[in-house]
């Protein structure tokens, strides 16, 4: 069974009670959900996150075949800021961010992750950063951590952070959170989720209902060799 048709069997769940605010013009909640409902993007489970935490919903963000709008959305508030790359890592926001980095006329630095979606702390291409305006695209935040990673790779190979862009915050952590702890004001996202999170205590182990344990490619739900191919062709 691939790994698609694995996530596919889960029960879809209606987005219109887990998207709170929107935090952009040119969209609106019911297009998000409408979006999201359209493609079947969260499901029903026992999820274990990257971050660890427990939840009942999983964001299979890769579903969402339909992402030029939202890059567009992204893209539109830094046309005035002349960036030069787009650091995304090779998670299932890659389409979202080769979206904005071509809205933006930039170049596209996909970053190598491992199983814990931390990206690479060495990493060749990174050189390419030096001196350039970035502009860190994901599409869901949890922790914070893979920011944060990611705002520290710019730093060290001399790229100039201009700001954090993402579809989604799952709002485990707020936006004022977030913005503290990674030292970095300028982060947007286009929509506040509302989802559950356990870190102790979680009903649904109590309940013994078996958990999914999301690894890289299970978070993505697609393959490393899906990965590759989009960045041959990308």
């Amino acid at each position: 069974m691939s790994i698609n048709t694995l996530y596919l069997s889960f029960g879809n769940v209606d987005a219109i009670d887990f998207i709170g605010e929107v935090n952009v013009s040119g969209i609106s909640k019911q297009d998000i959900v409408g979006l999201l409902n359209n493609y079947g993007v969260i499901k029903n489970g026992h999820f274990v996150l990257l971050s660890g935490l427990h939840t009942p919903y999983f964001v299979q963000f890769n579903l969402l075949a339909d992402t030029l709008r939202l890059s567009k959305i992204l893209a539109n508030q830094y046309l005035h800021e002349r960036i030069d790359v787009i650091l995304t890592p090779d998670t299932s926001g890659i389409r979202l961010a080769g979206g904005v980095a071509d809205a933006l006329n930039a170049d596209l630095l996909i970053a190598p992750v491992g199983d814990d979606s931390y990206p690479a702390q060495a990493y060749e291409d990174y050189t390419d950063l030096n001196n350039k305006k970035v502009l860190i695209v994901v599409d869901i935040i949890t922790s914070g951590k893979g920011l944060q990673h990611l705002l520290d790779i710019c730093k060290e190979y001399g790229g100039l952070p201009v700001g954090i862009s993402a579809f989604i915050n799952r709002n485990y952590k707020t936006m004022e959170q977030l913005k503290k702890e990674t030292s970095f004001q300028n982060i947007s996202v286009i929509c506040t989720g509302k989802f559950i999170h356990y870190e102790d205590a979680c009903p649904l182990c109590a309940k013994k209902i078996e958990p999914i344990f999301l690894s890289k490619d299970l978070n993505l739900a697609i393959s490393s060799e899906d990965i590759r191919r989009y960045k041959n062709v990308a």
